[in-house]
């Protein structure tokens, strides 16, 4: 039995009605996954973020606190190598781009899961409920696109896809001598 059997008002059917669960699954998929690389960034953040703490708490009790005990050009040397060491952890931070990669990912977590939630309540409803569905399988669609296009993840880090993959071998558009090229 269909899910929405013989009705189809405002032009919903189930081959509609499966590309958006389809889609909504994948936004579930993808949001989990942007989750995951905002967690990791986040994990990679700390092995920046504290040594710079930690010299430059250091670097400001040498430079006020030892004073009596040892002569101002040791000070002097011993704190500029200390901020050169936090220049340099910094620097490397910024050219990993850890911070915005994590900040990335965390908006397109976001997103994805918002338009998960946005195509779960259009099905839960019922059919003479819904909006019209070439209108919204058109936006829905564009703003995924939009989504992925954007997004950072790479096809061998989603192992659960639910949009049909094309084939590694398609046949040839060209003639009709039935050869196979690959993609």
């Amino acid at each position: 039995m269909s899910v929405l059997g013989d009705d189809l008002r405002n032009g919903w059917n189930d081959h509609n009605f499966a590309i958006l669960e389809r889609m909504r699954k994948n936004c579930v998929l993808y949001s989990k996954l942007h989750r995951h690389e905002f967690l990791a960034y986040q994990r990679q953040l700390k092995y920046f973020k504290v040594p710079v703490i930690f010299f430059s708490a250091i670097n400001s009790v040498i430079s006020v606190g030892l004073t009596e005990y040892l002569s101002q050009n040791y000070i002097s040397i011993t704190s500029c190598g200390l901020a050169l060491l936090c220049g340099i952890i910094t620097s490397v931070e910024l050219y990993l781009g850890i911070n915005s990669n994590m900040t990335n990912e965390l908006d397109k977590s976001k997103e994805f899961y918002l338009l998960s939630v946005k195509l779960f309540k259009e099905l839960a409803l019922e059919v003479y409920q819904r909006a019209d569905c070439k209108t919204f399988l058109e936006q829905a669609l564009a703003e995924y696109c939009k989504l992925i296009e954007t997004s950072n993840l790479t096809h061998n880090k989603i192992a659960d896809d639910c949009l049909q993959p094309l084939p590694e071998k398609m046949p040839s558009l060209v003639g009709d001598s039935g050869s196979e090229n690959n993609i």
